[in-house]
């Protein structure tokens, strides 16, 4: 019988001619001779016994688990009728919430005139606004209507006055228009204060307004005919004449402009 050696690395019992531990891979410079009672269990081989040995306890103890745990099972329908009654009582105290929410959101007399006011106040804060932009359009009959409207909030009382004298420059100078047959001129004026959507409904003494501002559009529109009858024509110099009538209404502007570029 050939001699054997131990691994100085795992203790595995190997033969004498080897050079490195077949479990360990160890260089096996060091022989050592196998002493009768002093082998050492490899390391590996120990290893797979502790894996084994937790594989057989957790197996047992899942079997344990399971023959206990259907001895001690509670039956489903006492389940079921705890959850019900668990959920009728959640219905009863949400009921109970909801008609305690419900009587707490019961508006006081009080509470609804100060809701209201907080509304109104709003509306006419709106309303303030928009007088303001119609000032700055120089629509000042609309202007003052809403001016008037509003009363004595804000300075509206002071910004009506305001309005109404803008209204009565604006009035003076279209008439002033109007009188010397500057037709664009008194339109361009009147309608500020009277507006194409306001000839019905015109603010105080300026109703003559809506009157003159029709009498210059209708001016405006016959002049533009004749022009752009006679550019179609090609009498430019009849058809300038009549652009230069209604400088600035529609495209009169742009058509005198090209005349100008025609070599007549």
């Amino acid at each position: 019988m050939s001699d054997k050696i131990i691994c100085p690395n795992c203790g595995a019992e190997l033969q004498e001619n080897y050079k490195f531990c077949i479990y360990c891979m160890s260089s096996l410079d060091e022989k050592q001779e196998l002493k009768p009672g002093k082998a050492k269990m490899p390391k590996k081989s120990k290893a797979l016994i502790a894996v084994l040995c937790s594989f057989v306890i957790i197996l047992a103890a899942a079997l344990c688990f399971a023959l206990l745990g259907g001895k001690n099972k509670i039956p489903v329908s006492g389940n079921e009728n705890t959850a019900s009654q668990s959920q009728e009582g959640s219905a009863d105290t949400a009921s109970q919430t909801d008609e305690n929410e419900s009587a707490s959101e019961e508006v006081t007399p009080g509470q609804s005139e100060a809701r209201q006011q907080i509304v109104d106040e709003a509306y006419k804060s709106q309303r303030f606004e928009d007088a303001f932009a119609y000032m700055s359009g120089a629509r000042y009959t609309i202007a003052a209507e809403i001016f008037e409207e509003l009363g004595d909030f804000e300075n509206s009382r002071e910004m009506l006055q305001q309005a109404l004298d803008g209204a009565e420059e604006i009035y003076q100078k279209a008439l002033e228009c109007y009188n010397n047959e500057q037709w664009y001129l008194a339109y361009d004026w009147g309608i500020r204060l009277v507006g194409d959507d306001q000839m019905e409904n015109i603010t105080r003494e300026y109703k003559d307004l809506a009157t003159i501002t029709k009498e210059c559009k209708d001016n405006l529109d016959f002049y533009y005919y004749e022009a752009e009858r006679a550019y179609n024509k090609g009498d430019y110099i009849a058809a300038y004449s009549f652009y230069q009538e209604i400088y600035g209404y529609k495209d009169s502007v742009q058509k005198c402009y090209e005349i100008d570029q025609i070599p007549l």
